[in-house]
């Protein structure tokens, strides 16, 4: 059964046909195509598709399943409409453009020409015995005219009249031409580009004929035109837009739910970006058909092995029934156990303390009943909590070597990834997920020297989900740099409460203002090491542009990270392994800011190839020219990739404001 073929269509009826109605179409077209009436191999494809559609429809069950999975392959688009919502104003920015005007004129010229040449006869054309055919070579061309010969602006209609009546002179000479300017007291030369010679009264003078070379001189009256162009610097003001509608669009297509935004062109005029398919979440037990249900951040999960044979257990324990083969894994489990006590002899004395304690508690009820299901995992538990705790006593807890649970990248970065604290991981009535925390240790001295130690975490589950989000993205063509920012900042939002309490009880601690705030965080993200982020490999020779060639060229050791979609990592992906560039850094701490009511935007330059912030405090802070002015607010460009770089203060290689633009703003 082919649910994306049309058998209804096959045999020429309607979805609503009745048994009766769909044999009488079979037996027709069954005889219209049998190969008996056309010749064996005539039309067997098609009888076999007759035959096909026949019995899937003629067969009540059969139709009913292709009815019910057919409607989803054929379901029509549903998208709603966005036209009740109000457009968000859009983001402008207001800019004097500087460029240079072209002006072409054309002047015109009459007056007497003088061409010296060398000829040889053209044997390839007919002639009669009176005639000969040369063709003329230059070897010296003068132009003479008179001040009163040129026009610039008001040509006279008798210079019109001859120069359309003269003869086009097709001989070839090279440019520029000579050209003299006589007066009557001097004459000057110039050298000058004379385009759409034409001649007028021409003759030969001077013939002659020295051996087998006929030489002579060609006079006429000239006319003709050179250009002059004149260059002037202008100014214009240019108004541009960007920025989202706050317009979404949404479709289901085959099942699967399909977005799109409305965004601002820089004329001005909106356009619909491409439909891009919202990720779903590959969760191990998020099917429909397993029982999970809920919204926010309270999920309630029903598990697969909860429901067997139609019953559903829903939050009550499953009852348990002991075989004598589960019997004998868990004595072999408590062999197990034995042996990692015999291989550590030092743990005897404090797990025969420990079996004490637990032989006491079994004597209470529900313990007993749990000690003696799950004797041999308890042994085995309590024997690994000690080897742990043997092994955790004898060795140093900062470790200097790159594990995989600890890296050093710097003096004052570590990395650490340990199990997420749970607040249910003492129910045991209950399956928990797994998932790891990733964390960082940073150390720094903000702009007046004073030093701060924060650890910044996100869960290894984000990152992935993050990273599968960054993949759908790279599909669509049509987004462009600004769009993928606003998508990375609105996705990951939500997602860094670690981050938001770490920098929070800084605030609180330290008792921190605005600005000191927002202080603080940028220089935490100024004092982490650069890492260049391609989008392909991390070879020189890849690029053409010279910034990422000589970058790559010159670094030592651990430096770049390639293969991201759009060079840009998010905010979450960043946390990761704390590796990024301007633009990386930038949005991360637009995030952060963004969830902390600052007025901040990321800003681009394609001149500099760079990327900083662009914030307003709500009070002047230098007296640097602001980035953009809106509302009458004051946004502040701030360097992200350089340490004890302030709000306001622009490098010297990049100070021109101009050739900023910004990408995207939360305001």
């Amino acid at each position: 059964m082919n649910f994306q073929k049309d058998y209804y269509s096959i045999l020429e009826v309607t979805p609503e046909a009745t048994k009766e109605e769909i044999r009488a179409a079979y037996r027709k077209l069954a005889k219209k195509h049998h190969p008996d009436m056309h010749g064996v191999g005539a039309d067997d494809a098609k009888f076999k598709e007759i035959n096909e559609a026949n019995d899937i429809l003629s067969d009540e069950n059969s139709r009913l399943a292709y009815d019910e999975i057919r409607d989803k392959f054929t379901q029509a688009v549903k998208t709603t409409s966005p036209n009740d919502v109000i457009r968000k104003p859009p983001i402008t920015r207001k800019y004097e453009r500087r460029y240079t005007v072209e002006e072409v004129h054309k002047i015109y010229l009459t007056g007497f020409m003088s061409m010296k040449y060398w000829a040889e006869e053209k044997s390839d054309y007919q002639k009669t015995l009176s005639e000969q055919i040369f063709e003329l070579h230059p070897t010296h061309v003068l132009f003479k005219a008179r001040p009163s010969d040129i026009f610039q602006n008001d040509i006279p209609a008798v210079y019109k009249l001859r120069w359309s009546s003269a003869e086009i002179f097709r001989t070839p000479i090279k440019q520029p031409v000579q050209i003299e300017i006589t007066d009557e007291k001097d004459s000057e030369y110039y050298e000058l580009n004379l385009e759409d010679i034409r001649i007028e009264e021409p003759r030969l003078v001077d013939i002659a004929k020295i051996e087998s070379e006929h030489l002579g001189t060609l006079v006429a009256v000239f006319y003709g035109y050179t250009t002059k162009i004149e260059k002037f610097e202008s100014t214009e003001w240019i108004k541009e837009y960007s920025g989202l509608t706050g317009r979404v669009e949404t479709k289901t297509e085959h099942e699967k739910i399909y977005t799109r935004h409305e965004f601002y062109e820089k004329d001005g005029s909106t356009s619909w970006g491409a439909w891009i398919a919202n990720p779903q979440k590959n969760d191990q037990y998020s099917s429909a058909g397993n029982g999970v249900s809920g919204t926010g951040s309270s999920t309630k999960q029903t598990y697969p092995n909860t429901q067997k044979h139609g019953y559903s257990y829903g939050n009550r324990r499953k009852p348990v029934i002991r075989t004598s083969k589960d019997r004998l894994q868990n004595w072999l489990l408590v062999l197990v156990a034995l042996l990692f006590i015999l291989m550590f002899p030092g743990l005897i004395p404090a797990l025969l303390g420990l079996l004490l304690g637990v032989l006491a508690l079994a004597f209470f009820g529900t313990l007993l009943s749990f000690f003696r299901k799950f004797a041999g995992l308890a042994f085995l538990a309590i024997a690994l909590l000690l080897i742990g705790i043997s092994f955790f006593t004898s060795t140093p807890r900062v470790r200097n070597r790159n594990d995989g649970n600890t890296a050093s990248r710097s003096d004052n970065i570590k990395t650490i990834i340990e199990p997420e604290p749970s607040a249910d991981s003492a129910r045991s009535d209950q399956t928990q997920e797994s998932d790891s925390l990733i964390k960082h240790i940073v150390r720094w001295f903000d702009y007046d020297s004073l030093e701060h130690s924060i650890t910044l975490a996100i869960k290894k589950s984000s990152v992935a989900a993050a990273s599968i989000y960054h993949a759908s993205l790279h599909t669509n063509p049509l987004l462009n740099l600004g769009m993928v920012y606003q998508s990375f900042a609105q996705n990951d939002l939500d997602k860094l409460t670690y981050i938001y309490d770490a920098f929070d009880s800084i605030r609180t601690q330290k008792n921190l203002d605005q600005r000191k705030f927002a202080e603080m965080i940028v220089s935490c993200v100024q004092s982490i090491p650069y890492f260049l982020v391609v989008d392909g490999t991390c070879s020189p020779e890849y690029y053409a542009d010279q910034f990422i060639k000589d970058y790559l060229r010159t670094c030592t050791g651990d430096c770049c990270v390639g293969g991201i979609a759009f060079g840009v990592k998010s905010p979450v992906e960043f946390l990761y392994d704390l590796k990024g560039d301007c633009d990386t850094r930038s949005l991360f701490i637009y995030t952060i800011l963004t969830h902390f009511k600052y007025d901040v935007a990321v800003i681009t330059s394609d001149s500099y190839r760079h990327a900083a912030l662009a914030i307003n405090l709500g009070e002047p802070l230098t007296d640097q020219e602001s980035i953009l002015e809106r509302n009458e607010k004051h946004y502040y460009f701030w360097e992200t990739t350089a340490k004890n770089f302030p709000p306001g203060l622009i490098p010297k290689n990049c100070n021109n404001l101009s050739k900023w633009e910004i990408k995207i703003i939360n305001n």
